[in-house]
């Protein structure tokens, strides 16, 4: 039977530096394949899963999506030069509450055509709760 990935969401905007390295650590050690963290924690996460098979995913736009797609853009950018290894595009609630879905639409096209030139991943967020 084929071993299923599991991952970590540590998405909490009060997630503090002991659980990081508490769930860095259970990473490490149980085989879990993926830390979707928030851009501020990528550093520190990448450098304690070094050597591993660890892959990091970072969130941007956390936790409400409402940033231009050019700011998106730039923090994805730099949690890239961070080290993440992957992105998380949240939707934009404001925009999804207007019906404003060819908006939504541009922004995953262009982040997927970014990524993709890229060689890396992305992954689209919709934080339901607020729909």
């Amino acid at each position: 039977m084929e071993k299923i990935p599991l991952a970590y969401a540590l998405y909490k905007p009060d997630i503090d530096i002991k659980s990081i390295e508490y769930f860095t650590t259970e990473a490490k050690n149980d085989g879990i394949s993926t830390l979707y963290i928030s851009h501020y924690w990528v550093k520190k996460v990448t450098r304690d899963t070094c050597n591993t098979n660890v892959a990091i995913s970072c969130i941007i736009g956390y936790p409400f999506g409402n940033q231009l797609t050019e700011t998106k853009l730039f923090e994805a950018e730099q949690a890239l030069n961070s080290g993440a290894e992957n992105i998380v595009l949240t939707i934009n609630i404001s925009a999804a509450k207007s019906g404003a879905f060819e908006w939504i639409k541009i922004e995953i096209a262009r982040f997927a055509k970014w990524l993709h030139d890229k060689d890396k991943m992305l992954s689209v967020y919709l934080p339901s709760t607020y729909l």
